[in-house]
């Protein structure tokens, strides 16, 4: 009988991933779900080893239909949200909860939340078991790197992007000291609520946002979906402010909040062109404002093993021409691009938007890559672009930057896969050209570029 239950429960799994459950299916399986801590982490696994079987596909398919792309684990934040609802039940939320002072808040020893996915989460505490499916109490999360999403009771889903302390203060409710976060949340989790520095506070209305705190407590806000109430902060008069999709703010330290862009602005933001790679130089000048890392992810001050790089004395003639004073940038001579494998190589480079004062609403721009771009970051959040397989040298691919940015130092990140080749050096290189978009009453004055003292003998290696 034990493994007849465990065969039903497979079975109205796979039939749930397969969105073939009739209604008497689907209220078995939250039956199965309310019942056994068993049966939640089963149909976890089942559902990410369903995802790790269709990304192989979706790359294969990549070539002929390119889909934009949100979070990394953002979509399977939707996915995890969606299970919930149609199943009726991820967790059992109680009905009549345990009286306490703040009702928002849950006993230590209770679980407010699930660990629903991981990837290349490093936590600080190694001490404290954290594997997927396992209940998590009220307290912090210390994330060092990777991403680790986290459900709540009520459902909301957050993703949490390494470098990130967040605290689980109830089951529908968290504190962000520092870093980014995701947070899909449906109906059922309306109310869920993000406390930031200053006392002030972000409650859903129902909506997909996120949110980025430096370690000094300055927050960036973007509504993606849905809408939003900002509370708490020094400006309130007790009302709050909501925020509908498409919106922007910035929130500073003290819990001063200044909107930066509403779904309903009419006028169109100003643009101004920043330097971008090889600004001004000439072929096998040094480029100070990035540096190449290979094999691995850098991430401003703490990259490891960064390269500075190299404006290209003689790019390829396949390669895209510049349309301005911007060109293309490489490995130095000695640092030769791998023959006969793939290869990451992060180019990585600072912006400092302090001058805008806090006036930025994005960074718009396009970029050219030997071979590909196969991620874009900003201060370690992902950044939607279109899937290109291969030769994204041939012309400029176009991407926008909103969610992420902060009023001063921003940390922006390409990851560039260089495909294997096996009989000749592989060139490998990058290109970018971007401008700051500000509201129409910002009038700034634009970073100027540093000037390299030190120039290089040229080369004809990118």
């Amino acid at each position: 009988p034990m493994h007849e239950k465990h065969d039903d429960l497979l079975l109205l799994i796979c039939r749930h991933l397969d969105g073939l459950t009739t209604e008497i299916e689907a209220a078995a399986l939250a039956d199965h779900l309310r019942d056994s801590a068993e049966a939640r982490r089963l149909l976890i696994e089942m559902t990410l080893q369903a995802r790790r079987l269709s990304e192989p596909l979706r790359e294969r398919v990549q070539e002929h239909k390119p889909e934009p792309r949100t979070f990394r684990l953002g979509h399977w934040a939707a996915v995890a949200a969606l299970v919930v609802i149609a199943i009726g039940a991820w967790f059992v939320v109680s009905i009549n909860p345990p009286k306490s002072s703040d009702p928002m808040r849950q006993a230590p020893s209770a679980p407010v939340a699930m660990l629903s996915d991981l990837d290349g989460a490093v936590f600080e505490d190694d001490s404290k078991a954290m594997t997927l499916g396992s209940d998590l109490a009220a307290g912090p999360i210390r994330l060092r790197s990777g991403q680790a999403q986290v459900m709540f009771r009520s459902t909301a889903v957050v993703d949490l992007q390494g470098r990130c302390v967040f605290e689980m203060t109830g089951p529908n409710r968290g504190t962000l000291r520092r870093g980014n976060l995701g947070a899909y949340v449906p109906h059922a989790a309306r109310g869920f609520t993000i406390d930031l520095a200053g006392g002030v506070r972000i409650v859903d209305l129902g909506t997909r946002f996120s949110v980025i705190t430096e370690a000094d407590g300055r927050t960036g806000l973007t509504v993606h979906e849905g809408r939003v109430r900002v509370e708490g902060f020094v400006e309130d008069r007790g009302e709050g402010a909501e925020l509908a999709a498409g919106s922007r703010a910035w929130i500073d330290a003290l819990g001063s909040m200044r909107i930066m862009k509403t779904a309903a602005s009419a006028t169109p933001d100003q643009i101004h062109p920043l330097p971008g790679t090889g600004h001004g130089l000439a072929g096998g000048q040094i480029d100070r404002r990035w540096r190449i890392t290979i094999g691995g992810q850098a991430v401003g001050a703490e990259a490891i093993e960064a390269i500075e790089a190299v404006v290209m004395a003689n790019p390829a003639g396949a390669y895209v021409k510049s349309t301005g004073e911007d060109r293309w940038i490489s490995l130095p001579a000695g640092h030769e691009p791998a023959v006969g494998s793939s290869v990451r190589y992060t180019f990585a480079t600072t912006i400092d938007l302090s001058p805008f004062d806090g006036m930025v609403t994005g960074l718009r721009g396009a970029y050219a890559a030997d071979d590909r771009v196969s991620a874009i970051r900003v201060n370690g959040l992902p950044v939607p672009i279109e899937p290109i397989t291969a030769h994204a040298y041939r012309q400029l691919n176009g991407f926008t930057i909103e969610a992420g940015l902060l009023p001063g130092a921003n940390v922006i990140e390409f990851d560039v896969v260089n495909q294997a080749m096996n009989t000749t050096v592989n060139p490998m290189g990058l290109m970018v050209q971007w401008s700051a978009q500000t509201q129409p009453t910002a009038a700034p004055t634009p970073t100027t570029p540093t000037t390299p003292t030190t120039p290089t003998t040229p080369t004809d290696n990118p």
